[in-house]
């Protein structure tokens, strides 16, 4: 798979036990700020409740479709893909002001365009 990091960074995937590595963010641990007419919109994931005082900014910045190209969901969902995929399907991040799914694999197929976000090796 394809990974757009620079050196020193990559796409984030899942662990040895298979966790997701968003695994620990939650509704509880994160705050959705704005409104679907918000471009600020997006959900802010407190880190401090899990590994101390920092924190880490998901805008909802939509998804482009692979069936459609149309950019969709702006400032309503967020997504973020992960590096590890099973077939024609990937694990992937999800958020919106009322759930985090941070396993999801339905709709992630691999033609979809979502964000990458970089982690540190």
């Amino acid at each position: 798979m394809f990974d757009p990091c620079p050196a020193g960074w990559r796409v984030p995937k899942n662990g040895p036990d298979n966790l997701s590595p968003w695994s620990a963010f939650t509704v509880e641990n994160s705050t959705w700020n704005g409104e679907a007419t918000n471009p600020s919109g997006g959900r802010f994931y407190d880190r401090s409740v899990v590994y101390g005082p920092t924190g880490a900014w998901y805008p909802a910045n939509g998804v482009r479709y692979a069936n459609t190209s149309y950019l969709n969901e702006c400032e309503i969902n967020g997504y973020a893909w992960s590096a590890t995929y099973v077939g024609e399907l990937t694990y992937r991040f999800f958020c919106r002001a009322s759930t985090v799914e941070p396993a999801r694999t339905a709709y992630g197929w691999r033609a979809h365009s979502f964000s990458v976000r970089c982690v540190r090796e």
